[in-house]
């Protein structure tokens, strides 16, 4: 069932579960539970639809290197971020070399193994509605490649592939329905979390506190708690969580909020489309997104090729994983008034309203030629193509997520981000370039790593695709991370985290099937947890009715 917290009418609500968060971590981890007798939470800040006074709560501080406005980044309402206001649908799951230990930088390697995480996986496929057989497989793709014409073969390079969600933010379109069904499921709409409750002994949590923004407060008393609100609102939870933890809740070692992880996006070089293969056009995204518009109801599955350096040419040379598609691109190189206007007509597209949209217009009008001559490469058929290289970032401690002394409209502290970004990102950009230029040329493909009439180098350029990993990382070892390898916050019996924030490293892009699988695995070891630790005479002892039934109140 479904309830507005700005109207709630107890004080107290119990649960087994709190889930702090309705995004696809939240909702998968919930939808496990449909039809048990376990009693599951969840709160969410915002409500069904997108609206602005819920994502005002994310406003907060950029205080490192040039980054988005906050409350651009991630959605406020139920289905979180997917939905044309936020994802794009693109999926792929983490490489066996994302796993996996690299001596080269410090804090890598996952606890568990990309073969423990398969079988989620699979199901996290299913969950996006995409065919779960589909094997993501390095060499097949190549062999498509090369089929037409691009043999790889002999070359440091080769082909990844990504697939396009059918039905783009509307892959969680059944899960309304479900949990507004369900006896055992209560999710309560614009109800902000703003601190988890910690028992004297410190080592279990006992519920949350919650506020909406028309001034109703309520708590939540639950056996365990899970954090699935996202990369920036995870960890902000856990620091204004002080009354029992002075650093904030599972902050002993001073990690959370550490090592945030961004992948880094850089827009660079030029290949020239008047000898442009088809092949090579098939690297362009917008072909696959096309696509799918055009085939409406058809059930192919839709995919779009990347290069990247073979994984055992990166442990050779001690790179970053990194993914390079194409785009359109104007004659000369790409000035303010041409970004400024891509920037702004992306998020018009979302329904979004860009920050500062004064200050972009007078950059655009400042800058008309170059706008226009952007315009127009994106509008005709182009003869100028450029690179884009997206890639994970190694672990950096002072990029991090921190509390500001600003405050919100609930009275809570703001957000102060510190991206920062490690060497081996300009190292890993700087090979990327020379193996794809060198690849290309040989081939005969006109192209160079030099932007005609550039002024500024790629790396003052710095961009991102809008994912917030890292913030609560997964480690065996408590030193290294908030939570282990299920997800429990060291030194918690009954507090979880899920979702981006708890990836040790982050691949090349694409986190979204990565964290519907991690989801998948923690509701499956949540409920051997629960059912475990219910005996008969427990549940006999808890028979429970929702509250805004007929003649029952919450806790009675």
């Amino acid at each position: 069932m479904f309830s507005d917290a700005e109207n709630y009418p107890h004080e107290t609500l119990d649960a087994d579960i709190c889930i702090i968060g309705a995004g696809p971590a939240g909702i998968t981890l919930a939808k496990g539970f449909l039809g048990s007798n376990i009693r599951v939470v969840i709160l969410e800040s915002g409500g069904r639809d997108f609206e602005r006074k819920s994502q005002r709560l994310a406003k907060g501080v950029n205080a490192g290197v040039h980054y988005e406005a906050l409350d651009l980044c991630r959605v406020r309402k139920f289905g979180g971020s997917t939905g044309k206001f936020g994802w794009g649908g693109w999926c792929k799951p983490l490489a066996d070399i994302d796993f996996s230990e690299r001596p080269w930088f410090p804090m890598s390697g996952w606890p568990i193994t990309r073969q423990e995480l398969e079988p989620f996986y699979l199901r996290a496929l299913e969950t996006l509605q995409l065919p779960s057989t589909h094997p993501f497989d390095t060499d097949l793709a190549e062999n498509r490649a090369s089929e037409d014409k691009l043999d790889l073969s002999d070359s440091p390079l080769t082909v990844e592939e990504s697939l396009l969600a059918p039905a783009t933010g509307h892959c969680l379109s059944d899960a309304y329905d479900d949990l507004a069904a369900a006896d055992n499921i209560h999710v309560l709409l614009h109800a902000t979390v703003t601190e988890i409750v910690s028992a004297p002994l410190r080592n279990r949590v006992t519920g949350v506190n919650v506020k909406s923004l028309s001034g109703r407060s309520f708590s939540v008393s639950a056996r365990w708690i899970v954090l699935a609100a996202g990369g920036i609102e995870n960890p902000r939870i856990m620091l204004q969580s002080t009354r029992e933890h002075p650093k904030g809740i599972g902050n002993d070692r001073d990690l959370v909020g550490r090592c945030f992880m961004e992948n880094p996006r850089f827009h660079w070089g030029r290949l020239s489309g008047d000898t442009l293969p088809d092949i090579v056009r098939q690297f362009y995204p917008a072909n696959a997104v096309r696509r799918r518009l055009s085939q409406a109801s058809s059930n192919e599955v839709v995919s779009g090729l990347g290069f990247m350096i073979r994984p055992e040419i990166q442990r050779e040379e001690q790179l970053l994983n990194a993914r390079t598609w194409i785009y359109p691109a104007p004659a000369a190189s790409e000035g303010d008034g041409g970004r400024e206007l891509r920037e702004t007509v992306f998020w018009l597209k979302k329904s979004r309203m860009p920050d500062a949209p004064i200050r972009r217009a007078v950059n655009i009008f400042r800058d008309l030629p170059n706008a226009l001559r952007t315009t127009f490469s994106y509008l005709r058929p182009s003869t100028h193509w450029e690179f884009v290289t997206v890639m994970e970032q190694e672990p950096v401690l002072n990029s991090r997520v921190m509390l500001d002394n600003r405050r919100d409209a609930l009275g809570q502290q703001a957000v102060r981000l510190e991206w920062r970004l490690g060497p081996l990102v300009e190292r890993t950009l700087r090979r990327n370039q020379e193996v794809l230029v060198d690849t290309l040329s040989r081939r005969g493909i006109n192209c160079s790593a030099v932007v005609p009439g550039a002024s500024k180098s790629e790396l003052e350029l710095a961009r991102w695709v809008w994912h917030h990993m890292g913030t609560t990382r997964m480690s065996h070892d408590p030193a290294q991370g908030v939570v282990d390898e299920d997800c429990r916050v060291h030194g918690f019996e009954n507090l979880y985290v899920t979702g981006s924030s708890v990836f040790p490293t982050g691949g090349n892009d694409m986190p979204t099937l990565t964290i519907v699988a991690l989801a998948h695995r923690l509701s499956d070891h949540l409920k051997h947890r629960v059912t475990r630790s219910q005996e008969p005479a427990t549940l006999k002892s808890v028979v429970y009715e929702m509250p805004m039934r007929v003649g029952s109140a919450a806790g009675s």
